[in-house]
């Protein structure tokens, strides 16, 4: 297991044993009030590689990593604002995992292609719902290109972003969703074979949201489940076995989701 630890501006490393158990945490240095975290084979060594969001350094740390849970000294690179949140995912099919960044202050997404060796392009905006937040890529409309959604906390929406497969993306498409969405995750929970999304909502409706997708642009109108209080972060699994709330990408797609 990897955290961000914004009051140490630290990464804490835990090796798992195999048996359920995590050795001590072993620290090693980010920016300034790390917010986000993400795992990925940066530079094609067959190691994993950390990345993190620095929200009051306006930097993302890049972490590659040296085998045994050990990392090479780390590498900051400037950003333009405050990043929030953080995803990696290869958006333009060249096997290289790239940099996709919230910018909650500007209310800005943006995109940084990775080039195989642990560094990144140049930085790609584009225009989100004001204050966004939590991040998920997945391939939305089954065209092999994967997609980028965004919670847009202050305006109270998703934005989904359709990948074109080289790295661009389409203009926003806004979601209406309940108040404060602070995180979002993708995943069949209908059984129809079209990727829905799920919002967390920091509110006082202590509620998950689903919309459900019809496999193109469009997504039904939201539905609401009953959560804990002032839910702020969700993942998606099949917790009980049944086959439910699982997805692969396609065949032709499944080499591009390397991390």
């Amino acid at each position: 297991m990897v955290t961000a630890n914004g009051g140490s501006n630290t990464v804490s490393v835990l090796l798992g044993t195999g048996d359920g158990n995590f050795s001590p945490a072993g620290d090693d240095a980010t920016g300034s009030y790390p917010s986000a975290v993400a795992l990925a084979d940066l530079d094609g060594d067959g190691v994993l590689d950390v990345a993190t969001s620095n929200w009051v350094g306006h930097s993302i740390s890049i972490l590659l990593g040296l085998g045994g849970g050990a990392f090479a000294p780390r590498i900051d690179l400037p950003t333009s604002d405050d990043p929030r949140s953080m995803a990696l995912a290869d958006l333009d099919g060249d096997g290289h995992p790239d940099l996709v960044v919230t910018y909650a202050t500007s209310g800005r997404l943006s995109v940084r292609l990775g080039d195989g060796h642990g560094g990144f392009g140049t930085e790609h905006t584009y225009a989100t719902g004001t204050i966004p937040f939590g991040i998920a890529i997945q391939d939305l409309n089954a065209d092999t290109r994967p997609d980028v959604v965004v919670a847009d906390y202050w305006t109270h929406s998703v934005s989904v972003f359709l990948g074109h497969g080289d790295g661009t993306l389409d203009p926003r498409l806004v979601l209406p969703t309940p108040y404060f969405p602070r995180a979002v995750a993708i995943g069949d929970f209908d059984g129809d074979e079209r990727l829905d999304i799920a919002v967390a909502t920091n509110s006082t409706l202590n509620q998950v949201a689903t919309l459900r997708g019809n496999g193109s642009r469009t997504f039904g109108s939201a539905r609401m489940f009953h959560a804990g209080i002032t839910p702020t972060a969700i993942a998606v699994g099949d917790l009980d076995g049944d086959g439910r709330a699982i997805w692969s990408p396609p065949t032709a797609a499944r080499a591009r989701w390397r991390c």
